[in-house]
């Protein structure tokens, strides 16, 4: 049983802790943000995919993230290096990337309201990973935010099918909300 599970277990049991609390590491901007996800070296070049994936396998071997977030691709070669073979660090995948995370040279996708789009494949997913993130924005717009909930339901199905856990995030439109002075958390609930 992976650390991630005992957490879970005693929050809900009810019975947690300060130290219960979840820790994740996202690294999954290969995805979203292409060749400028590496960031820069000292000169200002862009770095290499591997000094990027070199950063989160250091994360996974210090065993101090709970979950570790990437891009499939980057968790097939952690897979098949074995990384999380040495570690209690649960490896997961970003499971889908709607068209307000797309960033393209000259785009204007994260100023329009998210489609939903899914490129990870559930069953690709499956051999690197049995836990992934799905995110979901919505607009106070029926129709927008009605389609996205219908692609959140078909995904939570074949998830289901296919044995792949999920915890869901809620982020916030790229608008001010009217919260009444309070002050929002991001949500998100593994299931």
């Amino acid at each position: 049983m992976r650390r991630i599970d005992e957490k879970l277990a005693k929050i809900s049991s009810g019975n947690y802790g300060p130290r219960d609390f979840i820790i994740t590491f996202a690294k999954d901007a290969d995805l979203l943000r292409g060749c400028s996800a590496t960031g820069r070296d000292t000169q200002g070049r862009p770095r290499p995919l591997s000094a990027y994936r070199a950063d989160v396998k250091r994360v996974i071997e210090s065993d101090l993230a709970d979950i570790v977030l990437t891009s499939l691709s980057t968790a097939e070669m952690l897979a098949e290096d074995g990384v999380y073979g040495r570690s209690n660090a649960t490896p997961a995948v970003r499971l889908n990337d709607p068209t307000n995370m797309w960033r393209v040279r000259g785009g204007a996708y994260p100023a329009q309201p998210a489609l939903p789009f899914r490129s990870a494949r559930l069953d690709a997913v499956k051999p690197a990973a049995n836990l992934g993130l799905y995110s979901v924005t919505f607009y106070n717009d029926p129709v927008q935010d009605h389609a996205t909930l219908c692609a959140y339901s078909d995904f939570r199905d074949l998830a289901t099918a296919v044995g792949i856990r999920h915890f869901l995030q809620v982020t916030d439109p790229p608008f001010a909300i009217d919260t009444g002075g309070r002050s929002m958390a991001p949500i998100a609930t593994i299931s």
